[in-house]
């Protein structure tokens, strides 16, 4: 089950054990998160804040990253 923006809101954070493919991550603070390894294949991450977060090993394919700060 992919996450919406409203559960990140709502959490201030998230299950990093939650499947994240297709996820819409747009504008989710995810400043620091580690998301080393993670599958994010199709994920929308617009406008999503990425600094500091570790996104090493991540699969970003067709993830949407317009806007996205790094």
């Amino acid at each position: 089950m992919a996450m919406s923006q409203f559960d990140i809101e709502q959490q201030n954070s998230f299950d990093l054990q939650q499947d994240l493919r297709g996820a819409n991550l747009s504008g989710a603070d995810l400043h620091g998160v580690d998301l080393v390894g993670r599958d994010l294949t199709g994920a929308q991450l617009f406008n999503a804040d990425l600094r500091g977060a570790n996104l090493q090993d991540a699969n970003l394919e067709g993830a949407e990253l317009s806007a996205a700060l790094n």
